[in-house]
């Protein structure tokens, strides 16, 4: 129900975006622009007439950049650098891949003597048919393939977002709320103005009396507040009606651009906000999700084992804590070439966590600001090699060398 769900928005979302970027355009450029110009105040009529094109074509950029991306497809061997064994890579658990070796039908010796030979994890869900899986690389269900660097299944732009192009969205994200804001500033006080007097037509109209005594307008319009502005709206559709030579700039529609505007900043400055403390955390969202999920299972095993202590563990949450566990990893001997051994990282180690400057390069691409010009930001800010074999922190990688 749920894909069906988002399947569904994918579908609706990005034409009504991509609609809303454009009317936003087509109302400041030819109305609310020659507007001021008819009132006598050429540098906000040419201002308006200009602005719009400059603030909303990156915008509908990075939207479009994001929306068409087929990002980050892992290849479907490793490079040789992990076939050769010479670079730590996330693998499957000894436990794991000797269970995949019996099934393929080798002798329990020759299973044993393999226990400590590492096999990369493979995807076989959807459209993948035995991909190589790395490390940070999961596998979509919306798209059916695995996307190396993986962020999360975004259904605004219909499309995975990973590592790469982090940079393109908070640019999309950080753009959108100074652009609203400025774009509809002009038109807040005649809007409020025509709300207001909306709001007092629908007290005092007797065709809008009968939404007013509907006991069902509580629950239709979702509560008072949703009442109230069911009876604006309909105030605001008769005046108009009522208006002579038409509503114009503003009429009902325009309101609805402006609300809808406000709404969207509010909603991108709260996603740039959290994807930008993420990211200086040395995560990516669904690392955050994951170790959510990974809490869950961890109490239920530790409420399990003390309320039936002498019970195995529930396959639901022993599969829970297997999968929101992590992967184990290969790490090379660095006295001997050739040789290594198969860890399994313990929780809470943060095998990704430079520090905040470290972090926030690594992903973004530089230390500063410079990847949020619009330029910059269309690119990609990590080379293909990094994101297939994410770079692992010095201190950890010898802590997992140790073990």
């Amino acid at each position: 129900m749920l894909r069906t769900l988002v399947w569904l928005s994918q579908q609706l979302l990005p034409p009504a975006f991509l609609s809303y970027f454009y009317f936003s355009w087509n109302i400041c450029t030819f109305e609310v622009g020659p507007r001021f110009l008819a009132e006598d105040k050429p540098v906000l009529g040419a201002a308006y007439t200009i602005l719009p094109s400059i603030l909303i074509a990156p915008i509908t950029t990075f939207y479009l950049r994001l929306y068409f991306l087929n990002p980050s497809r892992p290849p479907f061997n490793p490079p040789a650098v992990i076939i050769d064994k010479e670079t730590p890579f996330a693998c499957l658990s000894t436990d794991e891949a000797s269970e995949i070796r019996s099934k393929e039908g080798l002798e329990d010796e020759e299973v044993e003597r393999l226990r400590e030979e590492p096999m990369v994890e493979r995807c076989y869900k959807g459209k993948c048919r035995g991909v190589w899986k790395p490390a940070r690389a999961r596998h979509c269900s919306q798209c059916g393939v695995c996307r190396m660097g993986f962020d999360h299944h975004c259904p605004f732009f219909a499309n995975c977002l990973t590592a790469p192009y982090v940079p393109a969205f908070l640019a999309l994200l950080l753009y959108t709320p100074p652009t609203t804001i400025l774009l509809s500033l002009p038109l807040y006080p005649p809007l409020l103005r025509r709300a207001s007097a909306a709001y007092h037509l629908a007290c005092v109209s007797d065709s809008i009396k009968g939404w007013w005594d509907w006991p069902w307008s509580w629950i239709v319009a979702g509560g008072p507040v949703g009442r109230w502005v069911g009876g604006v709206v309909l105030g605001w559709m008769q005046l108009d009606r009522m208006s002579v030579g038409g509503p114009g700039i503003e009429r009902l529609g325009v309101g609805v651009m402006v609300v809808v505007g406000i709404v969207l900043a509010l909603i991108t400055s709260g996603l740039a906000y959290s994807t930008l403390q993420t990211i200086k955390k040395g995560d990516l969202t669904i690392d955050t999700e994951r170790r959510k999920s990974y809490h869950i299972a961890y109490r239920a095993a530790s409420e399990h084992a003390t309320l039936f202590p002498s019970e195995p563990l529930p396959q639901h949450i022993a599969d829970g804590l297997k999968r929101f566990g992590g992967p184990a990893f290969y790490i090379p001997n660095s006295e001997s070439e050739g040789d290594g051994h198969i860890v399994q990282p313990k929780h809470g180690m943060e095998l990704y966590d430079f520090g905040e400057t470290r972090n926030w390069e690594l992903v973004l691409g530089s230390k500063g600001w410079g990847w949020l010009l619009p330029w910059k930001a269309l690119g990609k800010s990590m080379p293909v090699g990094q994101v297939m074999q994410w770079p692992i922190e010095e201190e950890v990688r010898r802590k997992l060398g140790e073990m």
